[in-house]
């Protein structure tokens, strides 16, 4: 209840074991009108792992709590089903984090060990959407160190990191959202081949964004929205660079034109640059999607 009256985004769910404890969660949050808070399951016990599929299809986002994990199940496995939960996510297009002793070592000393570096690496490399930390950040001696150290350790394994934007399930994608999918996934290519350094998506609900975060575009991908639930969602996505914008218009054109001043006045995107946009037009009562190639001016 907590969560619900202070308005939060997500709830990690712990020791999720099957389907029925995340539609318990829904079924709560649907009665007091709070189902914009996404559901988190953290996998950390042999059940979950043994239901994983089901968790996965019927969560928005999912964690690899392996603290607990690693306690639940024989510890040399504990690879095996960390990569197992982030090549299931990635084929269900789903978000996903790696959390836990990442930089164990930096509770107390100023440097990890080479062990928490390569662990971080190939988290990247595994192409996970999130590494997080936990005690190092909270109560212990190297907080900001720790960030900063995770941070350098991200970016050089990024360099080295080849993204195919690999299809995923549609299970939990309607007709129209299969149609936005397709659409999103030529943007990135069309971008790509033509040398753009762009992209641009609209939107109010922040599904266009998450679409486009799970190909791992390799453009710079910009998210507008006037919403500011719809902008914190979208700080969580791989790759995407949410902002927003004061317009609330029916004409799909204002609204482009008001992002790409946003974007002239807040990044390096200037005149005679080109980019793809993606957003939605009205046209007999119904949203449109629609994919464009602008020449800034």
């Amino acid at each position: 209840m907590y969560a619900i009256e202070n308005d939060f985004d997500f709830i990690a769910m712990s020791f999720v074991r099957n389907k029925e404890n995340i539609a318990e969660l829904r079924t709560l949050l649907k009665e007091h009108n709070a189902e914009h808070i996404k559901i988190i399951s953290k996998v950390e016990n042999q059940e979950a792992i043994e239901n994983l599929d089901e968790i996965i299809e019927n969560s928005d986002w999912v964690m690899a709590a392996r603290w607990d994990l690693w306690v639940e199940v024989p510890v040399e496995k504990l690879p095996f089903y960390q990569k197992q939960i982030v090549d299931k996510c990635i084929a269900h297009g789903k978000f996903f984090v790696i959390a836990t002793h990442m930089l164990e070592t930096m509770i107390e000393n100023p440097f990890p060990t080479r062990a928490e570096v390569s662990d971080i690496y190939n988290a990247v490399m595994q192409q996970a959407d999130c590494t997080m930390l936990s005690w190092e950040t909270t109560i212990w001696k190297y907080p900001i160190d720790s960030v900063s150290m995770m941070t350098k350790i991200i970016i050089e394994a990024e360099k080295n990191t080849n993204y195919q934007h690999i299809d995923y399930s549609n299970e939990w994608l309607n007709q129209r959202d299969i149609e936005k999918k397709l659409l999103i996934k030529h943007g990135i290519e069309i971008a790509e081949k033509l040398e753009l350094k762009w992209m641009v998506v609209l939107t109010k609900t922040w599904l266009l964004a998450r679409l486009a975060s799970a190909f791992r575009p390799k453009v710079k991908m910009y998210a507008f929205t006037h919403k500011p639930t719809t902008l914190r969602f979208m700080n969580s996505l791989f790759w995407i660079k949410a902002m927003l914008i004061d317009a609330r218009l029916d004409n799909h054109w204002d609204n482009l034109t008001n992002a790409i001043e946003v974007l002239k006045a807040k990044s390096s995107v200037k005149s005679g640059d080109r980019l793809v946009a993606i957003t939605d037009i009205r046209k007999n009562d119904k949203n449109i999607p629609v994919l464009e190639i602008i020449t800034i001016d």
